[in-house]
């Protein structure tokens, strides 16, 4: 018996031969008659750092790997491994790359167009949430992916579309599944880092992924373990590395959260223990557990990668009987170390434009040339300022080879819950002493209502203030997307306070509808020029207290004139900057009638800020000039304003107006904490600041020695909903105050 045990286990590699397909047969291995070795790599997001631990054995032990199949970040591992990445390598990738980013595609601010960085300012809600006027509309996903293809993209490189998977160093298969059918979709050509993706794309949180007709997602559902397609591509000995995690127990069920995961997961364990099923007596299962660590703890790579390499470590025993010869191993290092980064250069540019925009805008914003050398930095940073018109769902590149040479393809496909967008603000001030404001507002903007870019925005908010506006954006035809056009019309009721001369402060109301016509220049994302008309008419109602001079009556005005404007804005955040500058000069000149009084009023404002940051610590400086020049009348219903939190923190909000202000602080922030949640940051920061300013009814009066000085500490949130600070404050005169603030001053 003894005997036959012996001649059967020298068949056994023969046998294996002979069932395996002729075409499988001669490519795994190549050239090398040896047994074809074939690896497993399944999901589980974070978790999968124990692939690498896991490779990393492999090579200690001198085995070349010819065939490779992931599902998920299996799939991202396998086809790092497959274009010749080594365990050492893709190490470096799991660990310096930001994978909490990849879940947030929300463009940075510094890369906004100018117009859309005011927008968001000051409707800091953005639920990616669609209206045409008829219906809402909702994304396929929490995220699009964008930032997420960008993550793989770069650890990819510059790799060309393939024709197929077998062209790699070694032959690779990623596996997804298709959201419509349910089945598990192997994608063996093509672009790699798309296959990747495809693999990788969680459903509900990452939208499904559109390759070749069909619409994937992560492959967990279908194949969370593809020894199937291992198998057929001829693997002899297959080592399988499946990451899953135990079931849930009873105690662990605590919410509804946790039910609808755990029938995800019957689905997936199902799926897996039937391509365990497939295993033979010459397979290896390795099986790294790491229950404690969530899919999507990036964090955990590291602790990952040491618990596969663990795993691997205690069957080590099994993987030294794999009989591979020592020139196999050579042969494979050769060919590895043999492969260099191709120099691509471009000879076309090809737009798949599934947008309203036109093909230049596109062109225009990728800033890539026909002729240039390929390089991946270059075309991302020009998908990025695309990307940043905040009205695409994705941009995608690829690059194909030709006997030409090498075509640049870009595609770029519009938000399918567009064009029309809605965006939010919320804001609540309180200085526990009587004095509070809230407002409540809703932006609408019907976006691309030409292929130039043109926009409608409609904006209603309110609460303390109110306010009702609409205008019209046009790019013009010789210099989209920096020479515009706008006109709209503003009408805004707000409450105002008035110093009676007696400490007493009453309220107002102002009321007023503004049209204006403008022309502007936007230079870059940071910076802008614009010069209109605008036409003003409203009213002040004045109090009624018993005072002469408010009696409760009504001073009506109308207003005409010209403006000109110039606005720099390079700052990171507009209410946590870390790094930045604001400048800006708005200049008008009017013919102002007040009751019968005529007047031609100026106003100048300038405001410049400036922030800089080193490590956790921001410092900021701000100064503020504005004044109101009239010959013949030295009143105006347009008064500037002081008081409330850093705008001379310790008086009361808007307690201050003259026709001159003069105004500066210093601000110091130390971010405390910086809670990354991935798909948002809201950092929590401590702070003081030291500010000083006054107003003036007349130029003469404008003396530095009457600034009033005031202080503030405070701690603050940048959330999902604008900044939320708590502060407490004191000024000169004996004022002092708490204040909590929530949402953007803009």
């Amino acid at each position: 018996m003894k005997t036959l045990n012996s001649h059967l286990s020298w068949l056994l590699p023969f046998i294996l031969i002979l069932l395996v397909p002729p075409k499988a047969l001669a490519d795994c291995p190549p050239a090398e008659e040896r047994l074809c070795i074939g690896v497993v790599l399944g999901g589980g997001g974070a978790r999968g750092g124990a692939h690498v631990g896991v490779l990393k054995v492999l090579e200690e032990e001198g085995i070349p790997v010819d065939v490779i199949a992931g599902t998920s970040v299996g799939s991202f591992i396998g086809g790092l491994y497959a274009m010749g990445k080594t365990p050492d390598e893709i190490e470096e990738i799991l660990r310096s790359t930001a994978w909490e980013e990849g879940l947030n595609d929300s463009v940075e601010r510094e890369d906004m167009p100018f117009r859309r960085k005011r927008q968001s300012d000051a409707f800091p809600i953005n639920p990616e949430l669609g209206f045409d006027g008829t219906e809402f509309k909702f994304p396929k996903g929490v995220a699009q992916g964008q930032r997420m293809g960008e993550l793989i993209q770069r650890s990819v490189g510059s790799l060309p579309d393939l024709e197929s998977f077998d062209d790699l160093l070694i032959t690779y298969r990623a596996v997804a599944a298709d959201i419509e059918t349910g089945e598990a979709v192997v994608i063996d050509n093509g672009a790699l880092f798309s296959a990747m993706q495809a693999s990788m794309s969680i459903p509900g949180v990452v939208r499904p992924f559109e390759y070749n007709g069909r619409l994937l997602v992560d492959g967990g559902i279908a194949n969370n373990l593809p020894v199937d397609v291992v198998r057929e591509l001829g693997a002899d000995i297959i080592i399988a590395v499946d990451i899953g995690t135990a079931l849930p127990t009873r105690d662990q069920l605590t919410s509804s959260v946790a039910v609808l995961n755990q029938l995800v997961d019957f689905l997936i364990k199902d799926n897996v223990e039937y391509q365990k099923s497939l295993l033979g007596e010459q397979d290896i299962l390795l099986t790294p557990r790491n229950d404690d660590v969530n899919m999507l703890d990036f964090d955990a790579f590291s602790n990952s990668i040491q618990i596969g390499y663990d795993e691997a470590n205690k069957r080590r025993a099994l993987i030294t009987q794999i009989d591979v010869p020592t020139s196999a191993w050579e042969r494979f290092s050769s060919r590895r170390n043999a492969i260099a980064e191709p120099e691509l250069r471009v000879v076309a540019v090809n737009i798949e434009n599934h947008s309203r925009l036109r093909d230049s805008i596109i062109v225009e914003r990728l800033g890539f040339e026909v002729g240039d050398q390929f390089d991946q930095t270059t075309v991302q940073e020009g998908i990025d300022r695309t990307y940043a018109l905040d009205v695409f769902e994705r941009i995608d590149y690829h690059v194909e080879d030709t006997a030409e040479g090498q075509v640049l393809n870009i595609a770029a496909t519009e938000k399918s819950w567009g064009p029309g967008y809605l965006d939010f603000q919320f804001q609540m001030q309180d200085d526990y002493k009587g004095s509070s404001e809230f407002s409540l507002g809703a932006a609408w903007t019907m976006t691309n209502i030409n292929d130039l870019g043109a926009e409608w925005r409609t904006v209603v908010v309110g609460g303390t203030d109110k306010l009702i506006a609409t205008d019209l954006y046009f790019p013009l035809e010789w210099a989209p997307l920096n020479h515009y056009i706008s006109t709209g019309v503003i009408y805004k009721r707000d409450q105002l306070y008035i110093d009676t001369g007696n400490n007493l402060l009453a309220n107002s109301i102002q009321s007023e509808v503004t049209t204006f016509l403008g022309q502007g220049w936007n230079f870059s994302n940071k910076s802008r020029v614009e010069v209109g008309a605008l036409y003003s008419d409203g009213y002040v109602a004045l109090p009624d207290i018993g005072d002469p001079v408010f009696n409760g009556g009504r001073v009506q005005y109308n207003s005409r004139g010209l403006y000109a404007e110039y606005f720099y804005d390079s700052l990171d955040n507009a209410d946590f900057a870390r790094r930045g500058r604001i400048f800006h000069v708005r200049f008008e000149d009017r013919k102002d009638s007040i009751d019968g009084d005529r007047g031609t009023p100026q106003t100048l404002e300038t405001t410049w800020l400036e922030v800089y940051s080193i490590g956790d610590h921001t410092f900021s400086g701000q100064v503020r000039a504005e004044s109101f020049r009239s010959d013949e009348v030295d009143v105006t219903v347009r008064q500037f304003e002081l008081g409330g939190f850093l705008n001379l923190s310790g008086l009361p909000p808007s307690s201050l107006s003259g026709n001159h202000l003069r105004y500066a602080n210093i601000v110091y922030k130390y971010r405390l904490l910086e809670n990354d949640f991935g798909l948002f940051k809201s950092p929590i920061y401590l702070g003081a600041s030291y500010e000083m300013g006054n107003v003036w009814d007349k130029r003469d009066q404008i003396d530095h020695q009457s600034l009033i000085e005031s202080g503030s500490v405070f701690t603050g949130i940048d959330s999902p909903l604008g900044p939320i600070y708590l502060a407490y404050a004191k000024a000169e005169g004996g004022f002092d105050s708490f204040y909590f603030y929530l949402g953007s001053h803009y």
